[in-house]
């Protein structure tokens, strides 16, 4: 079971049922014996690296980020992240250690907090906690810490309704990933609509990656459209850049950069002294 951290703005919630689990886990074998035909290299590239990620939850209930940070092990890196809103960028930090802990930070680019999700899946947990835009301790300085158990369990666990609930959301998240569009929005012909497709492997910001276009209609009559690019590094399983038009105006876009190979700075995967703890 996958849990996508929501707390802010720039990342949103969705829990992949354990059907989600098998399905990367099936998509996972074309790498062994070459790319299965009909593959997209971004979806052969995203759902090996998902692959990777459950397993080092070692059947627990992990974490899932978005845009992606996945939870690996043996690739430890330190990069800036950049979020880009309405003219405003905010720069924050993203982790990851040897044993694949992440720490992953969000924020919304017109003002409010910055976020701070620590997931840890040697300990089977997530501490989440905010500071101000100086690095400040709010004035409520509280963490909380979740444990996770194993999948089996929590799926048990679950209620009949909720169960279904996850199901929806995973069928949900996994159509996200198949991209189509059959009609047109209001006044733009089908033609004139960006193809969804995989796009050219090339290097962001130094880091060799492959991309997917998806295009998106919504409004009660699907009538406006969203495009959204990501590029997802094979390597590092991790989003380098995300980039969201709407009625082909560039919306947002969430950039990493500065990448640094190696350990990172330890008390990044620690809540800092001052915060209480909530369980």
């Amino acid at each position: 079971m996958r849990f996508q951290s929501s707390l802010f703005p720039a990342s949103r919630l969705r829990i992949f049922a354990l059907s989600s689990v098998c399905a990367a886990l099936a998509f996972s074998v074309p790498r062994a014996q070459g790319q299965k035909p009909g593959i997209s290299a971004y979806f052969d590239a995203y759902m090996n690296a998902t692959a990777a990620d459950l397993n080092n939850a070692r059947g627990y209930g992990n974490v899932g980020f978005s845009p992606d940070i996945m939870s690996i092990p043996n690739k430890p890196f330190t990069a800036t992240r950049v979020y880009t809103e309405g003219g405003s960028s905010v720069e924050v930090t993203i982790a990851r250690d040897k044993v694949g802990r992440v720490h992953y930070e969000s924020a919304a680019p017109l003002g409010g907090p910055i976020g701070v999700v620590i997931y840890d899946p040697v300990a089977h947990t997530l501490s989440q906690y905010s500071t101000t835009r100086d690095r400040g301790i709010e004035d409520d300085a509280v963490a909380t810490v979740t444990h996770f158990g194993p999948v089996g369990d929590m799926v048990r666990s679950a209620p009949a309704s909720g169960q279904e609930s996850m199901i929806q959301e995973s069928d949900a998240a996994m159509a996200d990933l198949v991209p189509a569009v059959q009609a047109s929005a209001s006044g733009v012909s089908a033609s004139e609509l960006p193809s969804p497709r995989d796009l050219p492997r090339q290097a962001v910001n130094g880091i060799a990656a492959v991309g997917q276009r998806t295009v998106q209609k919504y409004g009660d009559r699907q009538q406006f459209f969203m495009i959204q690019e990501d590029w997802l590094s094979p390597d590092y399983a991790l989003n380098v850049k995300q980039s969201v038009w709407r009625q082909n105006k560039l919306d947002s876009t969430v950039e990493t950069k500065d990448l640094v190979a190696g350990d990172p700075d330890p008390d990044l995967f620690r809540v800092p002294g001052g915060y209480s703890i909530s369980k």
